[in-house]
C-alpha cells in the first residue's frame, strides 16, 4: 500500500549475511582526542591512547547501519545496536569536531552519564556538557536561550558538534537549538528512551512548548548521524516503556499486519504480565520493536519528509492525547499513553459518524486496551471541560479548516485503513462528539 520503502538495513561487518549483499557503511578510523584547548586538558597522554581506550570500552556490541531517508530533504546515516558504547563513541569522534557540545537531561545524566566518561576524561578534552531538566520542562524559551548562551560562552564554532543525549523532550529542544545557532550546527542524535528511539529520531521536527500549548514553536532539521543503543532501555521505568509502546499501538492501528502482530505479541507475552513488579520487556523484544517502529515511520517519511500530507497520519490520537497530558500537568501521563486514549476518542467519533463499524471499533479498541488496562488514568482526574478546551487549542488547528464548533484528528475506517482528506488527512468533526466521550472518561462528581 505504501509507495516507497525507506528503511535500508545494512548490518555492521560480521553481524549478518546481509553484508554480502551490499557494502556496509565504509569503516572509519576514529579521530584522536589530541585537541588543542579544552577545559579538561591533561598533559602526558597521547590522543591515540585515548581513542583506543574508547574502542575497548565495556560496551563492545556492534551496530547495524540504517539509512533514515526523508524524501529528497535528507538521508541520515544511522546505527542501531545493543550495549555498543565503544562503536557509538567512535562515531561521535569521527565527526572531527573542535568541540563536542553534549546536551543532556537530569535523569539521563544520573543513570547514563558515565557512558561518555571515556571522552570526558580524555587528554586535551574537548567535551562541554550541559544538563537540562527532564521532560517537557526543558522545552521552554528559557532553556532554549540558556543553550544558545552556553554555546557562545564555551567558544563553540561552526566546526563544533551538538550531541543530543536524552529522551524525546530533550531531543526536541536540543535539535531546535542546533537548527538555529549559527543558522545550523552539526548534530548527532543519541536517544535514550524507547519512544525516542523509534518515534522521535524518525522525524525532522524540533520543538518547544509555549503559552501552555504543546510543540507550537519549532523547525525542521536533520541530524548528521543517529546513534541508537537499545541497552539504555534497561534503566527505563515502566512509564517510559509504556510511552514507547503507545506510539507502537498507534502504528498497529494505522497499518495493521506486521505492526499489529508485533505489538500484540509483545503485550501478550508472559514476560509482559508481571505479578507484583513493574512492567518490563526483554532487550531483544525491545530491539525488534524499535526496528518495527523505525520501519513504520520511515516508509511514510520517504514520501513526505515534513509530515505535511501523508505523514500527518502519525498525528492519529494526538489532538486529545496532548490535551490529556497538558491537563494532568507535564510528566504525569506518559506521552504514548495519552496518544492511546486519544485513539480511543477517535474510534468513538468514527463510529458515531458511521465511518467505522461497531465490530471494527471493537477490534481497534481491543489493541488499545492491551496497553490501557496496564495503565489506567490516575486520580484525581482533570475535568472533561479542561481537556476539551486544551484540545480546541491544538497546534494543528487550522489545517483542516475547522469551524469554531469543530475539532480535527486523523480518523480510521478500520485497522490498517485511514480516512483520506484533502486537508492533510485531518478530519474536522463536531466537537460535541468529543465532549460526549470526554465526559465518559472524566466525569464530574455528580455524573459518577
Amino acid at each position: 500500500r505504501l509507495a516507497a520503502l525507506a528503511l535500508v538495513l545494512a548490518c555492521a561487518p560480521g553481524t549478518s549475511a546481509r553484508s554480502l549483499d551490499r557494502p556496509c557503511v565504509q569503516p572509519h578510523t576514529p579521530a584522536t582526542l589530541d585537541r588543542a584547548g579544552g577545559r579538561r586538558a591533561r598533559d602526558g597522554a597521547s590522543g591515540e591512547a585515548a581513542a583506543l581506550a574508547v574502542r575497548g570500552g565495556s560496551g563492545g556490541g556492534t551496530m547495524e547501519a540504517i539509512d533514515f531517508v526523508f524524501a529528497d530533504r535528507a538521508t541520515i546515516p544511522g546505527f542501531l545496536g545493543v550495549d555498543c558504547q565503544a562503536e557509538l563513541l567512535d562515531h561521535v569522534q569521527a565527526m572531527g569536531a573542535d568541540k563536542i557540545l553534549l546536551v543532556t537531561e537530569e535523569n539521563v545524566d544520573r543513570h547514563q552519564g558515565a557512558y561518555w566518561q571515556p571522552l570526558l576524561d580524555a587528554p586535551n578534552g574537548f567535551v562541554e556538557k550541559i544538563v537540562l531538566p527532564s521532560g517537557d520542562e526543558a522545552k521552554s524559551w528559557e532553556h532554549l536561550h540558556e543553550l544558545v548562551r552556553w554555546n557562545f560562552d564555551v567558544g563553540a564554532t561552526k566546526k563544533s558538534v551538538v550531541v543530543a543525549f536524552g529522551g524525546g523532550a530533550l531531543l526536541n529542544v536540543a535539535h531546535l537549538f542546533a537548527s538555529i545557532t549559527y543558522r545550523g550546527m552539526k548534530l548527532v542524535s543519541v536517544p535514550t528512551t524507547f519512544l525516542a528511539m523509534h518515534d522521535v529520531v524518525t522525524s525532522l521536527k524540533t520543538s518547544i512548548c509555549f503559552d501552555g500549548r504543546k510543540n507550537n514553536v519549532g523547525t525542521f532539521y536533520a541530524a548528521q548521524k543517529i546513534l541508537i543503543d537499545v541497552g539504555f532501555c534497561r534503566t527505563l521505568p515502566s512509564a517510559e516503556l509504556f510511552s514507547g509502546l503507545g506510539e507502537l499501538a498507534k502504528n498497529a492501528c494505522l497499518f495493521g499486519k506486521e505492526h499489529a502482530e508485533g505489538f500484540v505479541k509483545a503485550l501478550t507475552s508472559p514476560a509482559s504480565e508481571p505479578s507484583d513488579a513493574e512492567f518490563t520487556l526483554g532487550i531483544r523484544p525491545l530491539l525488534e520493536l524499535t526496528r518495527l517502529g523505525i520501519k513504520a515511520k520511515m516508509e511514510v517519511l520517504a514520501i513526505d519528509a515534513y509530515e505535511k500530507n501523508f505523514g500527518m497520519i502519525f498525528e492519529y490520537g494526538h489532538t486529545v492525547g496532548h490535551a490529556i497530558e497538558k491537563a494532568y500537568g507535564d510528566g504525569v501521563i506518559p506521552h504514548g499513553l495519552g496518544v492511546v486514549y486519544g485513539m480511543l476518542s477517535s474510534s468513538y467519533v468514527a463510529e458515531k459518524l458511521g465511518l467505522m463499524s461497531a465490530a471494527d471499533r471493537e477490534r481497534h479498541d481491543k489493541v488499545c486496551n492491551l496497553l490501557v488496562r496496564k495503565w489506567p488514568l490516575p486520580t484525581p482526574r482533570p475535568s472533561a471541560e479542561l481537556v476539551y478546551q486544551l484540545a480546541m487549542k491544538d497546534s494543528k488547528r487550522g489545517i483542516a479548516c475547522e469551524e469554531t464548533h469543530q475539532v480535527s484528528d486523523v480518523l480510521l475506517k478500520q485497522m490498517g485503513e485511514f480516512i483520506p482528506t484533502p486537508t492533510s488527512n485531518l478530519y474536522a468533526f463536531d466537537s460535541a462528539m468529543l465532549r460526549e466521550w470526554l465526559r465518559s472518561m472524566f466525569p464530574t462528581a455528580s455524573e459518577r
